[in-house]
């Protein structure tokens, strides 16, 4: 679709942090990252837009997914 002209941008598990890394009690807590599988600029709709492809839905992958969701509102995610 890239080498077509229809999309471009083409980015493959590209990394969103969904929390910023914090110390509590002395003690460090890491980011919470969300890695999709790709992600790309459609020309046509002129929209970002992110996919990520699941056999299985686990739990963590929801919450980080409702995550994604609520912090970058202005991604279209397509889920496949």
């Amino acid at each position: 679709m890239q080498e077509q002209g229809i999309i471009k941008e083409l980015q493959l598990q590209p990394k969103f942090i969904l929390q910023d890394s914090f110390r509590y009690e002395g003690k460090h807590n890491r980011a919470i990252t969300y890695s999709p599988d790709f992600q790309f600029y459609d020309i046509e709709s002129q929209k970002r837009i992110t996919v990520d492809v699941k056999g299985f839905k686990t739990e963590v992958y929801k919450i980080k997914r409702k995550l994604f969701l609520y912090k970058f509102p202005d991604i279209n995610f397509i889920e496949v």
